[in-house]
């Protein structure tokens, strides 16, 4: 199905590249590329060439944020080094002047590391930090900020072994996340005074599938106000686990990327990542899989 969808994705954007001028000029792929593996590679490998960085007035700016969006979208298709590679092209033209880089970083930030932006892709984005550290002038010091943005955004990646930590449910007894058997284990951080919290937690608490016998839900609150997580007892369905970690350990010692909560982690059975700070929607089609 994924084949077909990506061929379906290249064959929409080829109208495109002979679009009027206030379009984004996509590359023109050979008609000798057929495969869709060999059509995204030369889509990911020429997608900047026809586009002119040196132009700085507003109807190109438009055209490069469109350009920008599609190009982010293309990467869910991508693997890691593709997306190094697209990361290596784009960041040689984009911040090659003190302009670009004001411009783009911007851009970058906008889609690839808003919580709520839905192009969000957290392997990308590592892969265009790393970039971006690299096409900046040394003396720059918005390097160090890419830098501790880059060790946030790669804790936790999807396929990796989520961090194990220490958790205190109601009856005071102390766990890990490690010891937790399960074939799917559904982390939910949030905290009682979140307003986000607030509105998405009895959406969560209503919805059936989360009631998936297969699902051991483990709702934690992250940080050191441990007085007001005890005065929320009994909020929670008698079968989730609910739970707070001591001292605030996750929040003081960063163990997981909290962009905004609450945040949604879903593992497997050995405790792998398969959904990162996702939403309740990946959540669900996660496990219809």
């Amino acid at each position: 199905m994924k084949h077909f969808r990506l061929l379906a994705l290249l064959l929409a954007l080829l109208p495109m590249a002979g679009a009027a001028q206030s379009d984004f000029p996509f590359p023109q792929i050979p008609s000798v590329l057929t495969d869709p593996a060999d059509r995204l590679d030369y889509m990911l490998q020429h997608y900047w060439d026809e586009y002119n960085f040196r132009d700085t007035t507003k109807l190109n700016q438009d055209v490069a944020e469109q350009g920008l969006s599609d190009f982010i979208n293309l990467m869910q298709y991508a693997d890691t080094a593709q997306m190094r590679q697209a990361a290596d092209r784009f960041s040689a033209k984009a911040f090659a002047n003190e302009w670009g880089r004001s411009h783009y970083e911007e851009l970058i930030e906008h889609y690839l590391g808003h919580p709520e932006s839905p192009l969000r892709n957290d392997i990308f984005y590592a892969c265009m930090l790393r970039s971006m550290n690299d096409a900046f002038p040394r003396t720059d010091e918005r390097r160090s900020r890419f830098q501790y943005q880059l060790r946030q955004v790669a804790k936790n990646q999807v396929g990796t072994k989520a961090n194990d930590f220490d958790y205190v449910t109601r009856d005071g007894k102390w766990h890990t996340l490690q010891q937790l058997k399960a074939t799917y284990t559904l982390i939910i951080f949030s905290d009682p005074e979140c307003e986000h919290c607030q509105e998405a937690m009895p959406k969560l608490i209503a919805n059936p599938a989360l009631q998936d016998k297969r699902l051991t839900v483990l709702s934690v609150y992250p940080d050191r106000n441990t007085q007001l997580w005890k005065k929320t007892a009994n909020k929670l369905p008698s079968n989730w686990i609910d739970a707070y970690s001591p001292r605030g350990i996750i929040m003081e010692k960063q163990i997981y990327y909290l962009p905004a909560l609450p945040s949604l982690y879903l593992l497997d059975a050995q405790k792998q990542v398969l959904i990162k700070d996702g939403k309740l929607e990946d959540v669900l089609a996660r496990l219809k899989e």
